[in-house]
């Protein structure tokens, strides 16, 4: 969106994992985007609203989000077409995530790379 390259446009943690709410009607079909990771990540914790969290909006057309199920270190995966689509994704923690980040000096390329299925 015109940020200088190498720029990490990270959220607050209020906003990524504070309201359930915040994000409902920003990224449609959330329940589908769980159907392709259900399995991986396991049932969700009781009384767990399964949900998507952005992250890392690296550009126009990619971002990353936490996939939420109530667990203890939630995933992320990349999405594409502005968070119309989570699926293809490989699931990562936000460890890996940041380390990606720092050796590849912030470049969209390396992280949509990083990610690919």
């Amino acid at each position: 969106m015109g940020a200088p390259l190498g720029c990490i446009w990270i959220p607050s943690c209020k906003q990524v994992f504070g309201s359930v709410e915040e994000w409902a009607n920003s990224i449609g079909g959330q329940d589908d985007i769980f159907e392709d990771y259900r399995e991986q990540l396991g049932p969700p914790a009781p009384d767990a609203v399964e949900r998507v969290g952005p992250f890392d909006y690296t550009s126009i057309f990619y971002d990353f989000a936490f996939l939420m199920n109530g667990k203890l270190d939630p995933k992320l995966v990349r999405g594409e077409d502005n968070g119309a689509s989570f699926a293809d994704s490989r699931r990562v923690s936000l460890a890996a995530y940041l380390d990606m980040l720092v050796a590849s000096k912030g470049s969209v390329q390396a992280r949509c790379d990083a990610f690919a299925s």
